[in-house]
């Protein structure tokens, strides 16, 4: 996790499944902290879909209370995925496809085939709004980086 302002690690917020996903408060000058999730459950491969589904179903919902919250990275699921919706249903808003840009493929780059899906995503709690979004390629990565102008209020 790479920020401008301090960051300020969290624990005790969710127990991940699958990969590490650190947790952080960003401390903006003038501003709310914001809370921040890294995102990155495992892919939904046959042999692993339980654990990618609870790997979702685990992270923290939005909530009105604390920080506010900003999920993003890697989820392995697309806006269709039932268990993708459901996070959502908690009161989140995906910034990509809040403006507009919410079929924009960020997966798989830099192979023979054009990237096909976005599987990548910023999700903000109901204090958070995306003004923007952007999708750049990323030479040496297999996925497109996604990138969120967001304004957040306490």
């Amino acid at each position: 996790m790479y920020a401008r302002h301090p960051l300020r690690e969290r624990t005790g917020l969710f127990r991940p499944v699958g990969h590490h996903m650190p947790v952080a408060e960003v401390v903006l000058p003038g501003g709310p902290a914001v809370e921040v999730v890294v995102v990155h459950p495992v892919a939904p491969v046959p042999r692993t879909v339980p654990r990618w589904e609870a790997g979702i179903a685990a992270l923290p919902p939005a909530s009105g209370a604390g920080p506010p919250r900003v999920l993003a990275g890697d989820f392995n699921a697309t806006l269709d995925h039932a268990v993708f919706r459901r996070l959502l249903d908690t009161g989140y808003t995906d910034a990509a496809a809040s403006t507009g840009q919410g079929l924009t493929p960020t997966w798989p780059y830099g192979r023979a085939l054009p990237p096909l899906v976005a599987i990548d995503h910023v999700l903000t709690d109901a204090r958070g709004t995306a003004v923007g979004v952007r999708v750049f390629d990323v030479p040496g990565s297999d996925h497109r980086a996604l990138f969120a102008d967001l304004r957040v209020r306490p």
